[in-house]
């Protein structure tokens, strides 16, 4: 079995973290379980992080809303409720965050690192792959499947409207997706 871990440094502090808020709950980080949660976490761990070591840099991500805007589009009402969601977290880790020693030296930036765009024609370029023989799969033992990297001659790496294309048959593979709209 595969523990969960995260690094720190100093390095036990993530066994602090551990012990205070639980493990990282990296299934709630990406993917279709992302929610608020790993946001979470991760201010709650940006707050131990200024109590316990007062960092002269601290970057803080806050991820979830980037998946809410994947999950369900840049004008949904899901994504509105996300953005005022993040919007009060970020309020209350400011509001806390200016009760501290550090607060009257502190610089806050809140940036978003990337945009979207509706789509409403999604492409699937790993199907496209396994169709043409070029991406293999194996039992994933849930009664699902899942890519067998080592088996198959490509493949993509899908995420945010972007693929990567890992080949080495790059001529089999731009072929097998040329017609990919």
């Amino acid at each position: 079995m595969i523990e969960m871990d995260c690094w720190t440094n100093p390095e036990e502090f993530y066994d602090a973290l551990r012990e205070e808020y639980g493990h990282f709950p990296l299934h709630n980080y990406w993917g279709p379980a992302a929610n608020e949660a790993s946001s979470e976490w991760i201010l709650q761990a940006a707050r131990e992080s200024i109590d316990r070591h007062d960092p002269d840099l601290l970057w803080v991500y806050v991820p979830h809303l980037d998946y809410d805007a994947q999950r369900h589009g840049p004008r949904s009402a899901d994504l509105e409720e996300a953005v005022e969601t993040v919007d009060d977290m970020i309020g209350e880790f400011l509001e806390w965050l200016e009760t501290t020693d550090r607060w009257h030296e502190t610089v806050v930036n809140v940036v978003n690192e990337y945009g979207f765009h509706s789509v409403d024609t999604p492409v699937f370029p790993n199907r496209v792959l396994r169709e043409a023989g070029l991406l293999s799969v194996k039992d994933d033992g849930e009664g699902g499947e899942e890519i067998d990297l080592a088996a198959s001659r490509a493949f993509a790496m899908v995420d945010h409207q972007v693929a990567h294309v890992y080949t080495d048959t790059p001529e089999e593979a731009r072929h097998a997706l040329e017609d990919l709209d």
